[in-house]
């Protein structure tokens, strides 16, 4: 477990989680992949105190969580919010 009190280490787990979503999208992008979401989740939480604070990687973090949707469980769950 990592310490979420570290904003550069909480970044570095989104950065692997991303990478490990990342990689099977890249082999077949005509599909959409089920990411983590309970993972994503759990970074956002870590992720938001730091963006709040300005650390910018974090809130670019949030941002990209956000905007592909990888807390949500479905596509349809990501088009409702």
């Amino acid at each position: 477990m990592i310490e979420s009190s570290d904003p550069n280490q909480v970044h570095e787990r989104y950065l692997a989680a991303f990478t490990e979503y990342g990689a099977p999208c890249r082999t077949a992008p005509e599909r959409r992949h089920q990411p983590n979401a309970s993972l994503f989740t759990e970074l956002r939480g870590q992720l938001t105190p730091h963006a709040e604070a300005g650390h910018a990687d974090c809130q670019y973090a949030l941002a990209i969580i956000a905007w592909w949707g990888l807390c949500c469980e479905s596509e349809e769950q990501y088009e409702a919010a």
